[in-house]
């Protein structure tokens, strides 16, 4: 009877979490994931939950300085830097879990969290907004009821900037969002989202994108939101990548696998050394990847052929696409090493 109950109190966390980050928006919210785990001692899974949750929100906090006040920040301040995961919770102003459950005596939770820049920014003594999208501009034009600021701040924070007059190339988006009621036995509510998308040629043929999202909550509203605001992140990620390259100097790298954060910040700094790039900066934490804008003429060919001729200590890498969309790297943890930090 103790073990069901606490089984159904940790079911039940995930919606109480959610609930209570009902209120108004945050200033300048930003979502990012972190993953958390805790080992299970005398049976102890509440306890072993909470303390997972916490890690969780320190992940979450500390990949937001990099996504929000830039990755120069971190070693400028490591000592605010710290401070400021030790009060992550405060920083957060509302986070919903994506998964969790136990394994070989450990607890994980995996979160994502919409992180306050005015109060991270605040909490490091670097009081800043966001910065703002420099890269290339498009005219964004939205079809279907919903509301399109959920795209506007994903794109900016993909470092696309939305102009009001036709500055540059045109993206035509349709929505079409599908409530599909109450899931039986589960007391949440689910929702699906569909974005489709056609990026307007610039000498050349129209791209289309499509991006969809399903995600529960305890009530209906909420669930659209989510899933609003999830499907806008991927189809920000994938018009970033479309008229980005040609229009910023740069490529896309997307990290994928299961590693940890000190893997990504050595894989990081292995393609900031080579001599043809300018700066490597992270643009996105996600579920087991990490995007990366790496600052050069290089072609995406070439920067994949580069980046597997060179070595990182204790990560395998295969290059598993170089072209002109992206650069993407799967990396493998050698050994019996347990990857730690990112998903």
């Amino acid at each position: 009877m103790r073990s069901a109950f606490i089984h159904c109190v940790i079911l039940l966390v995930p919606a109480w979490a959610w609930a209570q980050g009902g209120g108004g928006e945050a200033p300048t919210p930003g979502w990012f994931q972190g993953t958390g785990q805790a080992r299970i001692v005398n049976e102890d899974r509440v306890a072993a939950r909470k303390r997972a949750l916490e890690e969780a929100l320190r992940q979450a906090v500390e990949a937001a300085v990099d996504g929000l006040l830039g990755p120069e920040v971190r070693a400028s301040r490591p000592h605010e830097v710290r401070a400021a995961l030790g009060q992550a919770r405060a920083l957060v102003a509302r986070y919903r879990v994506l998964s969790e459950g136990e394994s070989a005596g450990l607890y994980q939770v995996q979160i994502e969290a919409a992180v306050d820049a005015q109060r991270l920014g605040a909490a490091i003594g670097r009081v800043t907004a966001p910065r703002q999208a420099a890269g290339p501009a498009v005219v964004l034009r939205f079809q279907g009821l919903g509301d399109v600021e959920h795209l506007r701040r994903a794109l900016a924070a993909a470092g696309v900037a939305v102009a009001t007059t036709a500055v540059g190339r045109e993206v035509r988006v349709t929505r079409v969002a599908v409530d599909e009621g109450e899931v039986r036995g589960a007391d949440v509510a689910a929702a699906r989202v569909e974005l489709a998308a056609v990026v307007a040629g610039q000498g050349g043929a129209d791209v289309p994108l499509a991006a969809s999202a399903r995600r529960f909550a305890p009530a209906a509203a909420a669930a659209q939101l989510a899933a609003d605001r999830a499907a806008a992140a991927d189809l920000a990620q994938a018009v970033a990548r479309a008229v980005a390259p040609a229009a910023t100097g740069g490529v896309p790298v997307r990290l994928v696998g299961r590693f940890g954060y000190r893997h990504y910040r050595a894989c990081a700094q292995t393609l900031a050394a080579v001599p043809q790039v300018q700066a490597v900066e992270p643009r996105r934490f996600g579920h087991r990847f990490v995007l990366l804008w790496a600052r050069t003429a290089m072609s995406p060919t070439d920067l994949g052929r580069r980046l597997g001729q060179l070595a990182v200590p204790g990560l395998k890498r295969v290059v598993e696409r170089a072209d002109a969309g992206e650069v993407r790297v799967r990396l493998e943890v050698e050994g019996a090493e347990a990857p730690e930090g990112l998903p």
